[in-house]
């Protein structure tokens, strides 16, 4: 094999893994733009690969050359370049980003952990109650008038599976604490102040959570920690309802239905979320947020409403996501990727270090043709020239 034909494998070699980095770049501008897939996964799937490729590709090529009155080619990993492909591996592992954090393609998960034994089981009418205390099970068919409901923080409070509870001029004090409905909610003069979140599970769990179905009037929901309505698998109807200042998404919809009238979305970071669900607004208003309605595989339909005027963008549309509008006005419509706003860094990440590892494999190419040629006593040009 000649130092002519040898170049020649260099040269294809790195053609190939050229052609593996376009297909990564353009593959990652896809993938994150769907909601199948994180891009911080596949940046760790591809980076791995070429890890794998550029450093121990041309070494094991290397193996199969010969040189005359030299013997087989030395082609071993020096511990340095060893040391550092286990520590791109552990690197890789725990900072490429995993998890969604803002990263908005968790899509449909459910953290919801088991229900703790109830301190107090309400299953009859209650007036003017003045509860304050820790877990709490609404059983039954249980109706609570003209009460105000001050939880302790970290508690739960739950409607059973099978149950309804009617709440009329009630203010819930959450502090923090789980409000969960399982069965029906028929709210009406309600005030849900300060929900619970975790920022750790910003999607999929936290505020007013309905797994059953909900009907509110003349409410408000304010203040959450992360959310403040989440509906998984559920069907909710809001007549005059407010849902402001959450920390996170004033209302979060995992394949459900929403049907809302005079609904009033505003001040929180992200207003309305929607995982496979359909949405329905009439007379609404989604304003004053960070970002406006994000739809994933949903459909919305808008009735004489407003969205507009929320700060980065009005109504983004990801995946087979339909709306339609009658009367109504929408305002800038996103381009950014739903799933993840830091995308661009994690492809930055991604080429970076493949062009760190290609060039640390040309110079291990480089380390191995040298210690052929001293072990060899010749000249790389000799020891690879057979004419």
């Amino acid at each position: 094999m000649t130092m002519r034909g040898f170049r020649e494998f260099l040269r294809y070699l790195s053609l190939v893994e050229a052609s593996l980095a376009v297909l990564s770049a353009a593959m990652s501008m896809y993938i994150t733009s769907d909601t199948a897939f994180s891009p911080g996964v596949f940046a760790y799937f591809f980076l791995m690969l070429f890890l794998f490729t550029s450093m121990f590709g041309p070494a094991t090529a290397l193996r199969l050359v010969r040189a005359r009155g030299a013997g087989p080619v030395d082609a071993r990993l020096p511990l340095g370049l060893v040391a550092f492909f286990f520590v791109a591996l552990i690197v890789l592992t725990f900072f490429v980003p995993f998890g969604f954090g803002d990263v908005r393609t968790e899509g449909y998960v459910l953290y919801n952990e088991p229900l703790p034994p109830a301190s107090v089981t309400l299953n009859r009418d209650m007036e003017g109650l003045n509860y304050i205390g820790g877990n709490v099970e609404f059983e039954g068919n249980v109706t609570v008038r003209n009460a105000t409901l001050v939880f302790s923080a970290g508690s739960r409070a739950w409607v059973s599976s099978g149950s309804t509870l009617r709440m009329e001029n009630v203010t819930l004090e959450l502090h923090r604490s789980q409000f969960e409905v399982y069965g029906t909610l028929i709210a009406e003069n309600v005030v849900f102040r300060d929900p619970w979140g975790d920022a750790e599970h910003m999607n999929g769990d936290g505020g007013v959570e309905i797994y059953g179905s909900v009907f509110m009037e003349n409410a408000v929901i304010e203040g959450g920690a992360t959310n403040g309505l989440l509906l998984h698998n559920a069907s909710a109807h809001l007549v005059n309802v407010t849902v402001v200042a959450n920390g996170d998404d004033g209302i979060e919809v995992h394949r459900s239905t929403l049907r809302a009238e005079r609904l009033t979305v505003k001040n929180n970071t992200w207003s309305i979320v929607a995982f496979e669900s359909d949405l329905y607004l009439t007379d609404s208003a989604v304003t004053g947020n960070t970002y406006g309605i994000a739809l994933d595989d949903s459909r919305l339909t808008l009735n004489r409403s407003t969205v507009e005027g929320n700060r980065e963008w009005d109504l983004l549309r990801i995946g087979d996501s339909q709306v339609y509008s009658s009367d109504s006005r929408v305002g800038v419509e996103g381009t950014i990727s739903f799933e993840d706003p830091s995308a661009e860094a994690y492809l930055m990440l991604c080429v970076s270090i493949y062009m760190i590892s290609f060039i640390m494999a040309l110079t291990y190419t480089h380390w191995v043709l040298r210690t052929m040629g001293s072990s060899a006593g010749e000249t790389e040009e000799k020891l690879f020239n057979y004419g």
